[in-house]
């Protein structure tokens, strides 16, 4: 079986492990809900989970679909959009290992894109970013 927990753990490491993307958001990368006083960071969310189930009830794959996405406070496009290109390139058909998941990676890819600005008060929060599929055989 095929452990998500662990997944999440090694999709969030490798976001969180990179240098340009840790400059570029400097406050972080959490999943669901960044901490107090963060004002530049990634989230990463769980958006969708499906099993493709084989004929005797194992498990043939599962599909992890992820929102990660860039939030930045202010009006200022230009660390944002870098953020969302960044986070682009280090998980669109990247490679990642999945320690201790019961499974190994098939693939990564993009599905779609995220876009928006919020006012909260008087502040301005871009978030932009995109849903990724990571695709997991067991092992």
């Amino acid at each position: 079986m095929i452990d998500a927990s662990a997944v999440e753990t090694a999709l969030m490491g490798r976001l969180a492990s990179d240098p340009e993307l840790a400059a570029l958001l400097p406050d972080g990368v959490f999943f669901d809900l960044a901490r107090d006083g963060a004002t530049m960071f990634v989230i990463v969310s769980l958006s969708a989970s499906r099993v493709l189930p084989e004929i005797n009830d194992g498990e043939t794959f599962r599909a992890l679909i992820y929102l990660v996405k860039a939030v930045a406070r202010g009006a200022d496009a230009d660390p944002i959009v870098a953020a969302e290109h960044r986070i682009h390139a280090l998980l669109d058909h990247a490679t990642l290992d999945l320690p201790g998941s019961g499974g190994a990676l098939m693939t990564i890819r993009w599905i779609d894109r995220l876009r928006y600005t919020e006012r909260a008060g008087a502040e301005t929060w871009q978030h932009r970013g995109a849903r990724y599929e990571l695709i997991v055989t067991p092992l």
